[in-house]
Order: structure tokens, then sequence, then C-alpha cells
């Protein structure tokens, strides 16, 4: 099993880019490999990967619900029973959901969601900040 400051690389890092050991960037850390796969989880709509529909987050079916009282929390259940089930490797600590003022007349719909997590392998904590938003056509 891989630890932190592994000789050997663990992972690709995200966005591709040229690296120097190969074709891309990769990770010789257990906690950036996590942040890495975390990161790419949240990035991906669930039905999105071939051959993996379950694979990817539901919280872009609910980015265009009414922010009422409840939107928060069902926000935060979604993202901690996902990535309880997708990647097991992180316990979350906390999870924050920040409404996003957008300027009059964009009608793209924004979330911005920083989630607290531990790698529970080396007991290290760690941070993302995601914004999560629709996309112009």
């Amino acid at each position: 099993m891989a630890t932190s400051d592994s000789q050997f690389p663990i992972g690709l890092k995200v966005p591709f880019v040229s690296g120097t050991n190969g074709y891309f960037q990769q990770s010789f850390d257990t906690n950036d490999k996590v942040k890495q796969n975390l990161m790419n989880f949240l990035k991906t709509k669930k039905g999105e990967r071939r051959m993996m529909p379950e694979f990817g987050t539901k919280l872009y079916n609910v980015l265009f619900e009414q922010k009422d009282g409840n939107f928060n929390s069902i926000a935060k259940n979604i993202i901690s029973e996902e990535i309880k089930y997708w990647i097991p490797e992180i316990s979350i600590q906390d999870i924050q959901i920040i409404n996003v003022e957008n300027p009059i007349g964009d009608d793209n719909y924004k979330l911005r969601i920083s989630i607290n997590f531990m790698v529970k392998q080396t007991k290290q904590l760690d941070n993302i900040i995601f914004e999560l938003g629709s996309t112009k056509l």
C-alpha cells in the first residue's frame, strides 16, 4: 500500500499537463491523490462516465432547486453520502454551502462548496473549495 512521499507514482494530477516522468504529472503523495480523487468526483455528473453511470454526484440535479431553508441540508446530505460510498479513504469533518451572487443578467446558478476532510490513512486534515455551476450553451 502506498503511503505519503512514495517513490512510486500512485495517481495522476488534474488538470492534465505534461509531466517530467511521463506524459502527465503524477502524484506521489497519498493526501494529494485523495484530494485529486475528490475533485474528480465532484466535477463528474452522475451518468456522465461511460461504463460506470452511477459514478458522480447528484448535486447538479439540485442546482436549480429553490434555495429555501432545506436546500443546504439536502446538498450536504448528498455530498456526505456519495463521498462515503465512492471515496471511503476520507472522513468528512465539515461541509459549508455558500450561495454565490451572480451579476445582473447572468443566468448561471452557482454554489461554492467548502469541504473539510481527513485522509484516514495519514490522519491529515485538508480542505477543498469547489464551485458548482451551470454552463451556458
